[in-house]
């Protein structure tokens, strides 16, 4: 009698089991089973992956040159700059800020001076392939000191704008090499600004030099320019420009620089970067002393070269003094249409013996010549800025017959021999004073 019971537990079963199964395979349908890829298109694993194929870097072909520089011959053109002095305070004349003219070779602030990035004097000569330029120096670079960098900057149609800019990092040695050495162009024109050489401040919105023409031996002519430092020790270093690549059969005006970091060919005119007051001024007594945004900096100003100068040129060193003709005077004016000259030098008395000795350079001071005895303290009056002192004359002043009163330098500062003197100038005469001038303390 129990075996219906157990037919119909087991068809409750099968039941139940229908319906959870059904229950199932109505719901969302479950992925399928993958598909394995064909044996040609199987992944392959990490340890069967292929490295990825390198691409090599371009190679640089090798510096190949066809000619050096020789030695240079006699200096053909050759100007002192002004010495810069040492002590407790540096200070130096000659630099005039708003003139891109730059005499501070100091550290900011404490006024250290960098002997190896003054120059003292700068020449150039040249051969039949070749311009040589000449940068002496103070003194070379310490040992373990950080090399300086020494540039030219030529300007080739004399308008103040420069057309070029040779550079070299110091740390040369006494063979010519193009290590190192680049050559910029300015080829739009626009160095200096609105004014050339003038600060123009914001107005001043250009890339200076923006094309480099020559990279250490690469560019359009490997053997465009090299430097090296003057050989047997010297302290100072030279260029060599080949005078094709100028082609400056017109001549040029020419400047050298020296710095203690990178002149950045794109920061020309560098007074119109930077105002008077952000850079700084080497002069004792200015109001912006000392040095701060623009120091460690020394530049000559612009000698001629293969040309005539009017003086008018932009930056032109100060040209020779050649006095002007006097009109015939009738035989009753002649006692007061007669003129005499002061003239004399300054220089850095170094041993203050009063006397100029070899190692004593030359100095750029102001001049002040006032009618009558001098004073005390010394006169006022006219100034005469003197800069160009190829030929060793600081300054060269005509005036009427009479006592006069000449003081040189600043006021605070002293020479071996006295800051003012009085001296009478005759008809017609010439009168000789010098001044030797002590190192400031």
């Amino acid at each position: 009698m129990r075996r219906p019971c157990t037919r119909l537990w087991a068809g409750l079963i099968l039941f139940t089991t229908l319906i959870i199964t059904s229950c199932s395979t109505s719901s969302e349908p479950s992925a399928p089973s993958p598909t394995p890829l064909p044996p040609e298109q199987a992944l392959p694993t990490a340890t069967e992956a292929a490295p990825p194929t390198a691409t090599p870097p371009p190679t640089i072909p090798s510096v190949v040159h066809s000619i050096r520089p020789g030695e240079p011959g006699l200096r053909n053109s050759y100007l002192d700059d002004v010495d810069a002095q040492a002590g407790s305070k540096g200070i130096s004349f000659g630099d005039i800020f708003a003139a891109n003219r730059y005499e501070r070779p100091f550290q900011a602030g404490d006024m250290v001076l960098r002997p190896e990035i003054d120059i003292t004097s700068a020449e150039i000569t040249f051969d039949e392939q070749w311009y040589y330029f000449t940068i002496d120096l103070q003194a070379p670079p310490a040992e373990g000191q950080r090399s300086p960098y020494y540039a030219l900057e030529i300007d080739l149609d004399r308008d103040g704008r420069g057309d070029w800019l040779f550079a070299v990092e110091g740390g040369l040695t006494d063979g010519w090499t193009t290590d190192g050495v680049r050559a910029w162009q300015d080829a739009n024109g626009d160095v200096g600004g609105p004014t050339p050489l003038a600060a123009d401040g914001e107005a001043a919105d250009g890339d200076g030099y923006e094309l480099l023409f020559f990279d250490q031996g690469y560019g359009e002519d490997p053997d465009a320019a090299w430097a090296r430092s003057l050989p047997g020790g010297g302290s100072g270093m030279q260029f060599a420009v080949k005078r094709d690549v100028l082609e400056a059969d017109a001549g040029f005006l020419w400047s050298a620089w020296a710095s203690a970091g990178a002149l950045d060919p794109s920061e020309f005119d560098l007074n119109d970067r930077i105002s008077a007051a952000e850079a700084g001024s080497p002069i004792l007594g200015d109001a912006d002393y000392p040095l701060q945004g623009l120091a460690q900096l020394d530049n000559t100003c612009r000698m001629y070269f293969g040309f005539t100068p009017t003086g008018n040129e932009p930056g032109v060193c100060a040209l020779p003094y050649t006095p002007t003709p006097e009109p015939s005077p009738t035989p009753a004016a002649t006692a007061t249409l007669e003129r005499g000259v002061l003239y004399g030098l300054v220089w850095t008395d170094k041993d203050l013996d009063g006397v100029k000795d070899s190692g004593e350079p030359p100095l750029t001071v102001f001049v002040s010549v006032t009618s009558g005895s001098c004073p005390s303290q010394g006169g006022g009056g006219i100034l005469y800025q003197t800069r160009y002192i190829e030929y060793g004359i600081n300054y060269w002043i005509e005036r009427a017959p009479g006592t006069y009163c000449i003081q040189v330098g600043y006021p605070g500062q002293s020479t071996t021999g006295g800051s003012t003197r009085t001296v009478d100038v005759p008809a017609g005469g010439q009168v000789q004073v010098n001044f030797g001038y002590a190192e400031l303390n």
